[in-house]
């Protein structure tokens, strides 16, 4: 799909694994999340969610860094829930974050289970 990248799913949790993500607050997630994406040039391959955690699959080039994509996917997606969905400060997501490369041979099958979440967590 694009050349020189590695592949990475990210997942990160909500604070305490609380569970803030309701069907129109993970819309408003998800949302926030894509713009993002486009802004910062990050390679967005799918991105999904549940109640309390998103998964993320993007491509990592030789420039970039993968915890400025985390600090700016969570840092921002954090600070537009709270502006447009919860009180100031409300929303928060874990500190941690989870990534893992993905070879080439598993993009679809790790795009189809992010895309299925609501099915993988009986939504």
């Amino acid at each position: 799909m694009y050349k020189n990248a590695v592949y990475i799913h990210m997942v990160w949790p909500t604070y305490k694994r609380l569970e803030f993500l309701n069907e129109e607050a993970l819309q408003i997630c998800l949302n926030a999340l894509k713009l993002i994406a486009k802004e910062k040039n990050i390679r967005l391959l799918e991105v999904n969610g549940s109640v309390d955690h998103i998964h993320c699959l993007f491509a990592l080039g030789p420039q970039d860094s993968l915890a400025k994509i985390a600090f700016w996917l969570k840092g921002r997606s954090s600070r537009i829930l709270n502006q447009m969905y919860y009180e100031e400060g409300e929303f928060k997501w874990a500190r941690n974050y989870y990534a893992r490369s993905v070879s080439f041979s598993e993009l679809s099958t790790v795009q189809e289970y992010i895309r299925n979440q609501a099915l993988n967590h009986k939504l």
